[in-house]
């Protein structure tokens, strides 16, 4: 159950939210089973956070800092996430169906296993991150390169036939299993 205290700051304004952060280095927020959907968050810090099974569907997270946050199994879907950073984080089994994520940094990040049906990725960084299992149906704005910084892409599904076949033609062993 999310901190009533921290609650009311982050529902009071995001520039007292992110003060109270900067203001409480040492202290990790309490947010959980908070549901911020539809809400407009841009700019949030939400660094370093745990974020696990909590709901921000449809939320708009402009230029939002998750680096080094937990979002495992976060509910993202929709949400409007325009270079929003995610350096680090573990967003393992996250859903991002439907997000726009144009600009986005995934840099050093677990990915793996996570939905990206039907989202924007123009310009999304995905430099040594994890997407072994991520589903990519219908996602727009990705390019091989992208694809090529990636750290492993073992068992993507529904991935372009002509982005793959790049990478397999640059870097086969992205799509191999990881060794042990």
């Amino acid at each position: 159950m999310a901190n009533p205290t921290h609650l009311e700051i982050i529902r009071n304004s995001v520039q007292d939210w992110n003060r109270w952060r900067a203001e409480n280095r040492g202290l990790t927020p309490d947010l959980s089973g908070a549901d911020f959907s539809y809400e407009e968050l841009s700019g949030v810090d939400f660094s370093r956070m745990d974020l696990s099974y909590d709901n921000l569907s449809s939320a708009t997270l402009v230029g939002a800092n998750f680096d080094c946050a937990v979002l495992d199994h976060t509910d993202l879907s929709d949400a409007y996430l325009r270079n929003a950073t995610f350096r680090r984080a573990n967003l393992n089994c996250v859903n991002l169906y439907g997000a726009v994520l144009a600009g986005a940094d995934f840099t050093d990040c677990d990915l793996s296993e996570g939905s990206l049906k039907d989202t924007e990725l123009e310009d999304a960084v995905f430099r040594n991150t994890d997407l072994r299992s991520t589903t990519f149906t219908g996602a727009e704005g990705l390019t091989a390169q992208q694809l090529l910084d990636a750290r492993s892409l073992h068992g993507v599904i529904e991935l372009d036939p002509l982005l793959l076949s790049r990478v397999a033609g640059y870097r086969p062993r992205l799509l191999s299993p990881p060794g042990p």
